[in-house]
């Protein structure tokens, strides 16, 4: 039985970090789409996406340290930018 939730706890930290990889990336792409849009209407949707993003990042931080979840240095809460 205690192998089960261990497996599962292995599981969810894997998925974590598979999900904090993904939104970073995610964060990357909406970044270079802002630096690259001149539409008011696309630069306020690109804002939206990358605050988006960053509160779901931070919130997956959040979860993978309370599992116990360890990842290297570049996996750290983001700053909301002004």
């Amino acid at each position: 039985m205690f192998r089960r939730t261990a497996h599962k706890t292995d599981d969810e930290r894997s998925e974590l970090l598979k999900a904090l990889e993904e939104t970073r990336s995610a964060l990357e792409d909406a970044r270079i789409s802002f630096d690259n849009t001149v539409e008011p209407e696309l630069v306020e949707a690109t804002v939206f996406e990358i605050n988006s993003l960053q509160a779901r990042y931070n919130y997956l931080i959040r979860r993978a340290r309370e599992t116990g979840c360890r990842a290297d240095a570049s996996f750290r809460p983001l700053r909301m930018e002004r």
